[in-house]
């Protein structure tokens, strides 16, 4: 019998590489994704619906300023006016109006409405004269009557619908026979295939990049006649992000010069947030390069202006995300990171929402009326999903369908020797008082 080979190495350098294989069995993983949809699970913001589209109110303002309208002053200068004014709805007779320069006029005579305007004349409550010009606002200090006086006008407040939709994503990827040995092992007695990993690290940003960068679709699955249709005939809808969502009912801001921040450009937005009664602490999702931008205009504030946070406190509950925390202006900016923003295969190149930041109020929105006639809170940003009805039955979890097919698949559906992974969700963004929000394009 021959025995064993051996070779003697003088030095460890001596040993060629091929004598023995080092091969480390994790896989690296350079996707460094944290994604959108792991910070609504953090913060508890996964909410299920029943429908495919979902709804809510939300009450308008109940003082209203008004506006002069264009050559809509007569009798400046005088202790009485007629004017018009921009709007309709709001003034009413015997309304009590401070003017910009602390004059103080009540309407006394008839609202006449005209093409949407109303006209009216205001007449001063101290005799002196009032003045005025096209473009100038006053504004309610409610209305005053005299004794023994019957009713005043009503006033109807309106409200606003908005809705948005779940969209239903999906993917697959197939294992044959050959790679079906290719397994990392994940726990005692628990193997996963290493191409189920990558699909479902894969489905899991695409949801993401959906929730941030989604745009509602006019087509929804009920359509009687479907503009939207997918490979087999089906009717799809989709859902908007939070870039849609902001962009189109919050506050739109940008910076006077992309790739340059100052603090004019925060003392602007900052006005804009007063005029929608923002809240005053707010979490700011920051992709790299804004937030660089951020850091030479803060960075130069006395240090009590600006410290380091380990955790996110977002409506009460603590998340483990690192913020730079900023006070301006009455106002507490959270600066925070998250990685999906700045994933060069989506948010990259030219696409402005790796430019631009998300203001989000940290606290909850308060409800006028609820459920039962109660008032409360409501979770600002969320999301909304369709139940899986195959998690029960260990197909996926309650948010993501799983299941497989082919010769392979622990139930064999076909002959040929492969495995495909199905996953499926229907998911939705979902913001609320959105008006409250913003986002702010600021790099180049």
């Amino acid at each position: 019998m021959t025995g064993r080979q051996s070779t003697t190495k003088q030095f460890v350098t001596g040993i060629n590489y091929m004598d023995t294989r080092d091969i480390n069995p994790n896989i690296i993983d350079v996707a460094n994704e944290t994604g959108y949809d792991d910070l609504m699970q953090l913060a508890g913001r996964y909410k299920k619906t029943d429908q495919p589209n979902y709804h809510h109110f939300v009450n308008e303002d109940l003082q209203q300023v008004l506006v002069f309208d264009t050559a809509g002053v007569a009798g400046s200068g005088s202790p009485i006016l007629t004017v018009t004014i921009t709007t309709t709805g709001f003034a009413r007779r015997d309304g009590k109006y401070k003017f910009s320069n602390s004059k103080v006029g009540k309407i006394s005579s008839v609202v006449t409405t005209a093409a949407g305007k109303d006209s009216f004349t205001i007449t001063s409550v101290d005799g002196t004269n009032l003045t005025a010009v096209q473009g100038d606002k006053i504004t309610s200090l409610g209305i005053t009557t005299g004794e023994g006086s019957d009713a005043v006008a009503v006033l109807t407040y309106g409200q606003t619908k908005y809705f948005n939709l779940v969209e239903h994503m999906k993917d697959s990827t197939e294992i044959t026979d050959i790679q079906s040995v290719t397994t990392v092992v994940t726990g005692t007695g628990y193997y996963a295939y290493t191409q189920s990993i990558n699909q479902a690290q894969s489905f899991k940003e695409t949801i993401s990049a959906t929730l941030i960068g989604g745009v509602k679709s006019v087509n929804e699955f009920g359509s009687a006649s479907p503009t939207l249709l997918d490979q087999f005939g089906n009717s799809m809808q989709t859902t908007g992000g939070i870039d849609q969502e902001m962009g189109n009912y919050g506050i739109n801001a940008a910076v006077a010069t992309l790739g340059t921040f100052l603090f004019s450009d925060i003392d602007v937005l900052l006005d804009q947030m007063l005029t929608v009664k923002a809240p005053s602490q707010y979490l700011l999702l920051c992709p790299s390069k804004p937030k660089r931008l951020s850091d030479q205009l803060f960075k130069n504030l006395p240090s009590a202006n600006v410290m380091n946070s380990v955790k996110i406190n977002f409506d009460g509950k603590e998340i483990d995300f690192t913020v730079d925390k900023v006070s301006y202006g009455n106002r507490q900016l959270e600066f925070s990171g998250l990685n999906i923003l700045d994933q060069p295969q989506i948010f990259g190149n030219n696409n402005p929402i790796g430019k631009t930041i998300y203001g989000i109020p940290k606290d909850k929105v308060k409800v006028q009326v609820g459920a039962g006639g109660k008032g409360g809170v409501e979770s600002r940003i969320g999301v909304r999903f369709l139940p899986n009805p195959g998690a029960g039955r260990n197909h996926g979890t309650e948010m993501v369908a799983e299941w497989y097919t082919g010769a392979l698949a622990d139930t064999p559906t076909s002959g040929k020797e492969v495995k495909t992974c199905h996953i499926s969700t229907t998911q939705g963004n979902e913001c609320l008082g959105t008006r409250q929000m913003f986002k702010m394009r600021v790099a180049i």
